[in-house]
């Protein structure tokens, strides 16, 4: 093993110390050629399919690790192959030097293999110390990542909706494909430093669960005065919205369920920002509704033209997510026609969300920028020039485009040309 894969490890095994995480092994022919990986969210079967391409059999074990002092205790979703835990012990002994005796289980807790006493050629681990096992967290994030404000909302966010997500997953409760693609899509972003992002994802969690049951008693957190102030309003002008029965109305309560969340997750800043947003759209689809629609006034001196230019921007904003789908879907059907076994809803349900995510900002930015003031829209025009090159150089997007399966599939094309539609109309 390569040191950084070597350093991988001895980090899984110290936050496995603390709680349980998801594995999956595939055996090598020899112990020291096995392959393991390790992820706090990301389902086991996931892990496995990862582990068997990358190693040379096909014997697998998976599930979820637990350290308690010298022992590996490894709960396997599915019967591990004979004789895993001596060889899963040697493999720790004689790849990575950690000398730890290694017990497989049922789901059930049921003991199902001993390896004995731990290897005799690896050095045995110091026990990590507390500040060890924090700065394991990440699993290798930067340092320099621990100073972003996001960093402590994300952990509290992690604590309470994992074991929820890990119960609804299990049990088979609501959307589990997309659910698992979300909750991996969210904790990768955060492992990366994405915090924003990571939040923003999580967020969408809640609508994915069956029911509030799901969710385990706890104390609600403290009411924050500047978000009731806030959301009061919102959900005012939102009422007024929906009573002129507008045919996105479910989206619009979707996304104020969005909002609310983050707000919930203890991100009110976020919360409010985006709120800004969402506010400004539904007061310039009143003003659209005409002078019966009982606006308040806003005070924010909108320029003129606003609401016009709004209501394609709306119009036209509406369509990309369609169009995206559609893209999507082709992608799909072609990775099923080729490449059935690899799963293809759940990576293309995790590429739909970071699509979603990426148009999310653009969407947050280019309304912010819009209700700005300018009434020479020079702001949000260079901001879609700012978000086509972003389109042009996104690796996600342009790997979409040089897909093996279908070479049809062409997400940037959506996205350049409502950019450059929305940017006509603002220019006119």
């Amino acid at each position: 093993m390569e040191q950084a894969e070597i350093d991988e490890l001895q980090s899984a095994i110290a936050i496995a110390r603390k709680r349980p995480l998801n594995f999956a092994i595939c055996l090598g022919k020899k112990p020291e050629t096995s392959v393991m990986t390790t992820h706090r969210a990301k389902a086991a079967d996931i892990l496995a399919r990862k582990a068997k391409k990358e190693g040379e059999t096909s014997k697998l074990a998976f599930g979820q690790m637990e350290v308690k002092g010298k022992l590996v205790m490894l709960s396997c979703e599915a019967p591990p192959p004979a004789g895993a835990a001596k060889k899963i012990r040697d493999f720790l002994g004689k790849a990575a030097g950690i000398k730890m005796k290694v017990v497989l289980m049922d789901g059930d807790g049921a003991i199902l293999e001993d390896s004995g006493e731990a290897d005799d050629g690896a050095e045995e681990p110091a026990e990590p110390t507390s500040e060890a096992v924090e700065n394991t967290e990440d699993q290798g994030a930067p340092a320099a990542e621990a100073v972003d404000p996001d960093a402590a909302r994300w952990d509290a966010i992690f604590a309470k909706l994992n074991p929820i997500v890990t119960q609804a997953a299990t049990a088979g409760q609501g959307d589990v494909s997309k659910l698992r693609a979300v909750w991996a899509f969210a904790t990768e972003a955060a492992d990366g430093g994405a915090y924003a992002k990571a939040i923003a994802a999580a967020g969408k969690i809640k609508d994915l669960l069956p029911t509030p049951q799901a969710t385990p008693t706890q104390d609600a957190p403290a009411s924050d005065p500047r978000w009731d102030k806030v959301a009061g309003a919102a959900q005012t002008l939102l009422g007024k919205v929906l009573s002129t029965k507008p045919r996105n109305a479910e989206n619009l309560q979707a996304a104020w369920q969005v909002i609310d969340a983050k707000a919930e997750s203890g991100a009110v800043d976020a919360a409010i920002k985006a709120s800004k947003s969402f506010v400004a759209k539904l007061r310039a689809m009143l003003d659209a509704a005409g002078p019966d629609s009982d606006m308040p006034d806003t005070g924010t001196g909108i320029p003129e033209g606003l609401v016009k230019r709004r209501g394609f921007l709306m119009t036209r904003w509406q369509k990309i997510p369609t169009e995206l789908n559609a893209q999507i879907k082709r992608l799909e059907n072609a990775m099923m026609a080729e490449v059935p076994d690899e799963d293809p809803k759940k990576l293309t349900a995790s590429v739909q969300v970071a699509l979603d995510a990426f148009c999310d900002d653009m969407q947050d930015a280019l309304d912010d920028a819009i209700n700005s003031g300018d009434s020479t829209y020079g702001t949000a025009i260079t901001l879609l020039d700012t978000f086509k090159t972003r389109v042009q150089s996104d690796k996600l997007i342009q790997h979409l485009k040089s897909n093996p399966f279908d070479d049809a599939v062409d997400v940037e094309s959506v996205l350049i040309s409502a950019m450059d539609e929305i940017k006509q109309a603002l220019a006119a």
